[in-house]
């Protein structure tokens, strides 16, 4: 952002509060103080009533929609802080539906674009296996996907280091609290990457 556009003004805006490892929930009381559900529902004679409940800075927002609906999160960062870290590249295929522009659909266009995330925040597999590993793998061999089985690379740190932009990262702890918001300082999300990486080339957030 910054850094592409050095002689601009760069101001970041999202809804939500800046939060860092050690900010997010630690317990079930303190999650639910951060959901806000929004959306419409129908139920008996009532239909597409419109429901806001919680506040509009809450880390969690459940999106009620037509048909599906939405998990997201308010925060400088948006839902990279409560995703569940997996850096997957969709399969080539999935670009060659019409329902993207004709750009998209042209065969390796977005390699460089991949390969610049993959570069900033730096994906790898976990350390350890878990015996959840083996169950979700014979799964797959049983209705037939077995060649397709493969543990996905992580946005987490398994050691203590720097990311590429400098900030310090600890080794997971491995406490399953990363769709919550971890507090151990090894998840590579966007404000810690990204937006890091904009504010020490001057962009205001």
């Amino acid at each position: 952002m910054a850094r592409a556009q050095p002689k601009q003004s760069v101001c970041v805006l999202e809804r939500g509060l800046e939060r860092w490892p050690g900010e997010y929930p630690k317990s079930l009381w303190d999650v639910l103080h951060q959901v806000r559900v929004t959306g419409h529902i129908s139920f008996g004679p009532i239909k597409d009533l419109y429901i806001g409940i919680g506040r509009v800075t809450s880390l969690y927002q459940w999106i009620i929609g037509k048909g599906s609906n939405a998990f997201v999160a308010n925060g400088l960062g948006g839902t990279s802080l409560v995703n569940a870290n997996v850096f997957l590249r969709p399969d080539s295929r999935v670009f060659e539906s019409p329902k993207f522009p004709s750009q998209l659909r042209q065969h390796a266009v977005l390699d460089p674009y991949f390969q610049r995330a993959t570069a900033m925040l730096e994906p790898t597999k976990s350390t350890k296996v878990f015996p959840k590993d083996d169950v979700i793998r014979r799964q797959a061999i049983h209705v037939g996907l077995g060649d397709r089985f493969m543990p996905v690379d992580q946005t987490v740190t398994f050691e203590d280091k720097y990311n590429v932009t400098g900030v310090s990262m600890k080794a997971s702890t491995f406490s399953g609290q990363d769709i919550q918001g971890i507090n151990d300082h090894s998840k590579n999300n966007v404000l810690g990457t990204y937006l890091a990486d904009a504010w020490s080339f001057g962009a205001e957030l």
